[in-house]
């Protein structure tokens, strides 16, 4: 107020009222020695100790609403435990002595270690699996493998779906419209759009694994087989299932027909390399030789909590195969795994752009044509969301 500020500015920028600021500003001294305002209902230490309950309620998943901080605040006043809230008595003497809705809204909007935010429903399933526990625990777990892992037998998979129609068969086009228009709306009549399931995978040093196309279609076997040979890359098998999503058979035979072909192709490499010895003489003393190449050169996929990963078949043939699977901590895969974290954004950016490019065709022509695309959109969007720098010397890939 002394450089100009008018009083009622000032009391709106600090939080004070007009007429405290004006007896201080006037000299007012006829209020009395003891009126000094009501006495705080918690003390500072008392206020400390409600900051943690918050913090560790929140840890749980279950942050309070507004009426049970009030009755945390009033158990924290008058000492009581936690577990004193099983008694209904003691509830009732504290509803009784609960400091007023305005206080609390007062006491959090004041006190910079906590907001209120509105809830996002999560399930009981994800509250406690998706803790700081349960990540800790997952990374000590990893720092305990023994293994010393070749970066080419390192891989990481997962699924992601491309959408092929959305409006009555048609596909997700750019329209026309205003240039002050937020979002361009389209009345939808179709309960499920036609979508394909992507299988990708790639290992820590930047080699793209054969891509899985899922079709929804009933009569394409589920065993990943090669079609349209000539018309193709060969780094691209396809399969069929009648919802279009991944399921155990599939992912059972990709685990064989991709994950197990890749990694023998990578451990005969590194045997032909450190022994010395070619394939004929590994071929003539396969007996010998083969169990020693699956313990002398261990493998490890990472992938997700999806229910198809718990196939026993699967794990159990990856486990004779010296394959280590390790599954990220549930609701995890947005910040560890490396593909939901650029990967499959940059694909499905370049799928929205290769239907653009076809907007003049029949959603009949343009179908093959996004399914020849697959291969070329899984390896040119992992070029572009990996660093060259990341795959010189052999070294792993970092976590964005």
């Amino acid at each position: 107020m002394k450089n100009g500020m008018s009083l009622r500015k000032a009391a709106k920028r600090h939080n004070f009222s007009r007429s405290t600021l004006s007896r201080h500003k006037n000299n007012d001294s006829t209020m009395r020695l003891g009126a000094k305002g009501r006495k705080p209902y918690l003390t500072p230490e008392q206020a400390e100790e409600l900051n943690t309950e918050v913090t560790k309620a929140y840890d749980r998943r279950m942050p309070p609403k507004i009426d049970k901080f009030r009755l945390m605040a009033a158990r924290i006043k008058f000492g009581y435990s936690e577990n004193v809230l099983k008694d209904e008595n003691v509830v009732n003497r504290l509803n009784q002595k609960l400091p007023s809705l305005e206080w609390a809204k007062k006491f959090v909007a004041n006190n910079p270690q906590m907001k209120q935010l509105r809830e996002k429903p999560v399930s009981s399933a994800h509250a406690f699996s998706y803790n700081r526990t349960a990540i800790e625990d997952f990374f000590k777990n990893l720092k305990m493998d023994p293994n010393q892992y070749h970066p080419s037998l390192v891989f990481a998979m997962d699924e992601t779906f491309n959408n092929l129609t959305t409006v009555n068969g048609r596909f997700r086009m750019r329209v026309i419209v205003p240039s002050d228009t937020k979002g361009a709306y389209n009345i939808t009549f179709e309960k499920e759009p036609e979508h394909q399931t992507l299988i990708v995978a790639y290992s820590a040093d930047g080699q793209l694994l054969k891509t899985g196309v899922v079709l929804p279609l009933k009569y394409l076997p589920r065993n990943l087989v090669h079609l349209f040979v000539e018309e193709h890359p060969k780094d691209i098998v396809f399969c069929g299932s009648k919802s279009g999503w991944i399921d155990t058979i599939i992912y059972r035979n990709w685990i064989v027909q991709v994950l197990f072909r890749k990694v023998l192709e990578e451990r005969l490499k590194l045997y032909v390399k450190d022994s010395g010895f070619g394939l004929r003489t590994l071929a003539d003393n396969l007996e010998t030789e083969l169990p020693r190449l699956i313990q002398s050169y261990p493998a490890k996929i990472y992938l997700d909590g999806h229910g198809t990963r718990l196939d026993y078949e699967s794990s159990r043939m990856c486990l004779m195969f010296n394959i280590l699977v390790v599954i990220l901590p549930a609701h995890t895969t947005p910040w560890l795994c490396v593909l939901d974290v650029k990967h499959f954004d940059a694909m499905k950016k370049m799928a929205a752009k290769c239907r653009d490019d076809y907007v003049g065709l029949t959603p009949a022509k343009i179908r093959p044509i996004m399914v020849k695309k697959c291969s070329e959109m899984s390896s040119n969007s992992l070029h572009t969301t990996v660093n060259p720098k990341w795959i010189q010397g052999s070294r792993p890939i970092p976590r964005r």
